[in-house]
């Protein structure tokens, strides 16, 4: 009976930290792992939109972010309508929009910050069209 108790909370612990958590207001993560996306993915966001999540690593550890997925509404001439924002910058560069995994924070790599540094991911939207987004593992 005790074993399957701890099983069954294994198994709970396993399936509820391996879901996505949908970019809300603003919130705050810690622990080792988990997957961030951008509300309504892979649905296209909502128009005037901010929302934000901070990482927080457990001591002595460092947030690593790789997105595997990002389309957010830029102008074809390169500026930003809506933006994903990572704080502190990845590669000097804070602001990225774009429909190419190429143009997401890290080019769809995983970028490591440094230990014990939180990282901040903002999602700002305007008025007017709107895309599905960005899904990253943290």
């Amino acid at each position: 009976m005790i074993l399957q108790l701890y099983i069954s909370a294994v198994i709970f612990f396993v399936e509820s930290s391996s879901m996505a958590i949908f970019c809300s207001g603003d919130q705050e993560l810690d622990g080792l792992e988990g997957t961030i996306q951008s509300p309504n993915y892979p649905d296209n966001y909502d128009h005037d939109t901010d929302c934000s999540f901070l990482i927080v690593p457990l001591p002595g550890n460092s947030v690593s972010l790789k997105f595997t997925d990002f389309h957010v509404d830029y102008n074809h001439g390169g500026s930003c309508h809506d933006w994903v924002e990572v704080n502190p910058p990845v590669k000097s560069k804070s602001q990225f929009c774009g429909y190419l995994i190429g143009m997401a924070p890290g080019e769809g790599k995983s970028y490591t910050f440094p230990e014990d540094e939180p990282v901040t991911v903002t999602l700002h939207t305007d008025g007017y069209s709107g895309n599905k987004g960005f899904s990253a593992f943290f």
